[in-house]
Formats: C-alpha cells, sequence, structure tokens
C-alpha cells in the first residue's frame, strides 16, 4: 500500500498533491491545489480501490460529483473530472455528455476539447475526434496531450506517417513524454521501421520504468528483429506489470 508521504508533491487528474491531512473511513485524504481552469485548495481524498469494487460503491462516487454539481453548476472543473471518472469507468456516452457540458460552459477552454476528443476516440468517433482534437490544439498549441491523442486517432485510422508527424511533435515540445516515445515506438512498427521502435520503446523505459506498453512493445520490436530471448525477457516484464 502507497505509505502517507508516497504521493506528496505528485499530481493526480492536475491536482498538485501538498500534505496529509488524515486517514477516511475510504482511504487518505490530502490538501491539493489546483491553477487552472480555477485556482483553488481542496481536500483530496485518495480511494482505496476495494471501494470502489461493487457497482453501488461506484455509484456512490459518482453521486459525490453530481452533488458538487448541484452547489456550483458553473465550475467546469467539476465536469471534467466528472467526465473522467465515467470514461476509467468505460461509461464513454455519460463521459462524452459531461465534457460536452464542460465546452458549453467555457468553449475555449482547450482542456475540455482536449478530454471530449479522447472520450470520442474511445466510442470510436474518429472523425469527431479529429476535429475536436484539432480545437484543443489551436486553442493551446503547445497542449502536447492533444497532439498525442490526435496522433493515437491516426494510429486506430492506420494513418501511420501522419500520426509519427504528430508524435515527433509531441517530443519538440516535451522529449521527457514517456507516452509520446512509447507510442512512437509502436507507429515505426507498423512501418517495419524495428530498429528505430526499438530504440524508441528504450527511449520510454528510460523515462518510465513502469510503463507496460513500452515493455510490450519492445517485445514485439525485438522478436521482428529475431531477438527472441531478449523479446521473451520483455514479454515477462510487461506482463508482471500489467498484473501489479
Amino acid at each position: 500500500m502507497m505509505g502517507q508521504n508516497n504521493i506528496i508533491g505528485k499530481r493526480i487528474s492536475g491536482y498538485l498533491v501538498t500534505a496529509f491531512i488524515a486517514n477516511g473511513s475510504y482511504g487518505p485524504i490530502y490538501q491539493a491545489e489546483r491553477g487552472f481552469p480555477v485556482k483553488r485548495k481542496v481536500a483530496f481524498k485518495l480511494l482505496c480501490s476495494i471501494h470502489l469494487d461493487s457497482q453501488a460503491q461506484r455509484d456512490r462516487f459518482l453521486r459525490e460529483y453530481e452533488r458538487a454539481i448541484q452547489l456550483n453548476p458553473g465550475n467546469i472543473a467539476v465536469y471534467l473530472d466528472k467526465g473522467l471518472v465515467l470514461s476509467q469507468l468505460n461509461r464513454h456516452e455519460e463521459a462524452l455528455a459531461s465534457h460536452d457540458y464542460a465546452v458549453q460552459l467555457i468553449s475555449t477552454h482547450h482542456r475540455a476539447h482536449h478530454l471530449k476528443g479522447q472520450t470520442l476516440r474511445n466510442l470510436k468517433r474518429y472523425t469527431e475526434a479529429l476535429a475536436v482534437l484539432e480545437q484543443a490544439i489551436q486553442l493551446d498549441p503547445t497542449c502536447v496531450g492533444a497532439y498525442i491523442d490526435k496522433g493515437s486517432v491516426l494510429f486506430d485510422l492506420k494513418e501511420y506517417k501522419e500520426a509519427l508527424t504528430l508524435f515527433d511533435y509531441a517530443l519538440q515540445l516535451a522529449p521527457a513524454n514517456a507516452v509520446a516515445h512509447a507510442n512512437k515506438g509502436a507507429v515505426l512498427g507498423q512501418l517495419n521501421r524495428y530498429e528505430e521502435s526499438l530504440a524508441a520503446y528504450e527511449d520510454a523505459i528510460k523515462l518510465a520504468p513502469d510503463l507496460a506498453d513500452a515493455y510490450h512493445g519492445k517485445g514485439t520490436a525485438l522478436r521482428e528483429l529475431g531477438q527472441l530471448e531478449k523479446a521473451q525477457q520483455a514479454y515477462e516484464k510487461a506482463y508482471d506489470l500489467y498484473q501489479y
């Protein structure tokens, strides 16, 4: 189990965790801060996974968001966070409705467009996802995540060269982004550029040693290069991380 101080100084769902407050019945409670879209300090409860195992518990958690919306219906952050939780529960249509409402509240909010684009991708509505993610990029040309997600949609559509261009641009903006390196590795593999694919996965692993997808992709690149023993080791590492 994660110790009380292990997450202090880290960001979770856009919040910077600054201090431990107390242990609650559903998990530890922390003080956290957020600077955008609304600057505020909050009490942040880190729920233990056991408390989200049943449908009733998940519904209770979502009702807390509904109560927050009732108290402050103009707070865009609540709609964005609610949509993220719904996406994590694979309730993508409901997540889309929440993100849609966030866009209606502040049409120039790049993160609202970005999260809406992510949800559209989850729903396999790729053409719409591309358009919305492009809106996010136009609103904030430094939004690394929007470039990565737009590249991922193009990957889904097998537009590999275009996807590679976006992953490369994301890495120009954020060279230490492990997901962008891993995604670049995936698209290079689809282009049969296995040496480069392996190098990209290695870069991702250096930056994020617990990124299971990077080890899985590394295994595939090594397999295609005929390095079967090393490939097996990479697959085993990926399996261990997925299980964890």
